[in-house]
């Protein structure tokens, strides 16, 4: 049984710890999600005066026309909150998974939902890395198992020197690395 309470106490210490992180890092990201927010806006507002009913307006409905369309989006957005209702919000976002949309990036399908793109090229990562990881680990066991029949010899000194230099690099520069091979 008490074995079963320190998992308990461990999971909830970790859930707090993630949303403590989560919370921090979206005060710290804050601005910058809130420039590119501010910048989209800005595009949205441009992109609206290119209708050609808008070209037809007076210069002062012209004005106002633009003032509306940014304030609607700014209130969209949730720029008009403090601070800590931003942050918050992020925060919650981050969360319940909700990461917003791509700008440059659709899914497969089209969608320019963050998650719905994390959720289609998932199950083809899943199997990449769980393919990789079986290969790698079958012919570790079976360099392993040689090594281990010549102990000390330069096979064994070799593999060890060659397992622990692989495994010291990073592996997204090994990665690039093998893009570029």
């Amino acid at each position: 049984m008490a074995y079963g309470r320190y998992l308990v106490v461990r999971l909830i210490n970790a859930l707090v710890v993630l949303i403590v992180v989560i919370f921090v890092i979206s005060a710290l990201f804050n601005k910058v999600a809130e420039d590119q927010l501010k910048v989209q806006i800005e595009e949205n507002v441009r992109a609206a005066t290119k209708d050609p009913a808008f070209a037809r307006m007076s210069e002062t409905k012209q004005k106002e026309f633009i003032e509306n369309k940014r304030e609607y989006y700014i209130q969209m957005y949730g720029l008009d909150k403090t601070y800590v209702e931003r942050v918050l919000l992020r925060t919650k976002g981050t969360l319940t998974l909700n990461f917003g949309k791509s700008h440059r990036l659709p899914s497969p399908t089209g969608s320019k939902e963050v998650s719905t793109i994390i959720k289609e090229v998932l199950p083809r990562s899943i199997l990449l890395f769980t393919t990789a990881g079986i290969i790698y680990s079958i012919i570790g066991v079976l360099v392993g198992l040689k090594s281990a029949q010549r102990a000390g010899s330069s096979l064994d000194k070799g593999i060890s020197i060659f397992a622990l230099v692989t495994l010291s690099l990073p592996m997204w520069w090994v990665g690039m690395l093998f893009i570029l091979l």
